[in-house]
């Protein structure tokens, strides 16, 4: 089933002469498959096993076979707004990068359609996509000046000097490199060279931005800092952008949609704050930050609430569909959505208490064995339970939703 498109957020973008004023950059995935074909005798290798000897199953936790060969990405359908910053995120395997290189036109399409402002893209070379796409190593050539590098795109084309010097200039100055446009690449750091990587496609005036987990391959600190400017960038020049990554945190931080695949399907897709408080299975709510998982049964409805039995005590929490009474379920709950006190909801047992600054974090078991995970922020003025003391839970119901 097709996925609904992503909401619209339109960006107040300051004007820029870097951006021209492109058509809408609008992007359409239609039924987007991707199947590797088996090579010469691969299919009969891979059923044939010694006698005894179980398969490998672990080469397949992620990957589809079928007679046509290994799908990667599988009826994948998305609608990508003009100026929308799109996060695509997944374990490895997932068929992510995959399906990027497929919209940059490195990888073939092997069913459904691609489209950019309504033109049918499955046949047009990548050079012709009016794309630009950003590579964790940077790609840049370390013979040429930073200058050199940024322009180099401009000079194939034959655009005149004088422009190719007004893009460049401009684009190193909303990036900050101005200053190193005379150094070659071994002598910047990590973070200065994607600055440059990310100059060298802004020249090009894309109508779509892609990048393949940019940021891999700088230090933490650095990351958020990059994600920060990237995300900035962005904005500022309006340009439909999308973006593959295997780090949470960097897809909830910078993304105005984030669509979270598995075995190459869209497992779910929708704002960053929808995906963390109202997620549709146990996958996606472990996926994206912690989560803890608490068992129930089904009591009835109260109005768009669901109320759950749990430990023998009634809970109520938020559902997406009515519940039959009886039914098992889950409450997904967020560590930073857990109160601990000597009384409240479900009794508990301290297993951890670990003071990290600006938060309490504990490890509690219920009366019927579940470990719960809690962020007690702000602790200095709070009361703080040891290992094996007595305590409660608590939440609000509008923290606590039921799978």
């Amino acid at each position: 089933m097709r996925p609904p498109s992503p909401a619209v957020v339109r960006m107040r973008c300051g004007g820029s002469a870097v951006r021209a004023q492109n058509s809408m950059a609008e992007v359409k995935l239609v039924n987007v498959k991707k199947i590797y074909p088996f090579v010469s005798g691969e299919e009969k290798k891979s059923k044939k096993k010694k006698k005894g000897e179980e398969p490998a199953e672990e080469k397949k936790v992620n990957l589809q076979i079928t007679d046509k060969g290994v799908v990667a990405v599988q009826e994948f359908n998305l609608d990508i707004a003009d100026k929308e910053f799109i996060v695509l995120v997944g374990p490895s395997g997932c068929g992510k990068s995959t399906t990027l290189r497929m919209v940059a036109g490195l990888e073939e399409i092997s069913e459904g359609e691609l489209y950019i402002d309504g033109k049918l893209m499955n046949d047009v070379a990548p050079k012709d996509r009016d794309i630009a796409m950003v590579f964790q190593n940077y790609a840049l050539y370390p013979h040429m000046t930073v200058y050199d590098n940024m322009a180099f795109s401009l000079k194939l084309k034959k655009t005149p000097k004088a422009e190719i010097d007004r893009k460049v200039r401009e684009a190193a100055e909303i990036l900050d490199i101005t200053q190193y446009l005379n150094r070659k690449p071994k002598a910047l750091s990590g973070g200065q060279r994607q600055r440059v990587a990310i100059g060298r496609a802004i020249v090009r005036n894309p109508k779509v931005f892609l990048m393949d987990e940019p940021l891999s391959n700088l230090d933490a600190k650095l990351r958020v800092t990059m994600r920060t400017e990237i995300r900035r960038i962005q904005q500022k020049l309006g340009i439909t952008a999308i973006y593959v990554t295997h780090d949470q945190s960097e897809a909830m931080s910078i993304s105005d949609e984030i669509i979270i695949m598995k075995k190459g399907v869209v497992a779910q897709m929708g704002s960053p704050k929808d995906i963390y408080y109202h997620p549709t299975d146990e996958f996606v709510a472990d996926f994206i930050g912690e989560a803890n998982f608490i068992k129930g049964t089904v009591k009835g409805m109260q109005g768009n609430d669901c109320v759950v039995t749990v430990e023998g005590r009634e809970v109520t929490v938020e559902t997406d569909t009515p519940r039959d009474a009886g039914a098992e379920g889950e409450i997904v709950l967020r560590p930073e959505a857990i109160r601990i006190a000597p009384e409240g909801l479900l009794p508990c047992t301290v297993e951890l208490s670990c003071f990290m600054g600006s938060y309490q974090n504990y490890h509690v078991r219920l009366e019927d064995g579940t470990l719960v995970k809690i962020t007690d922020s702000c602790p200095l003025n709070k009361r703080v339970f040891e290992v094996g003391e007595r305590a409660a839970i608590s939440f609000d119901k509008d923290c606590a939703h039921l799978l």
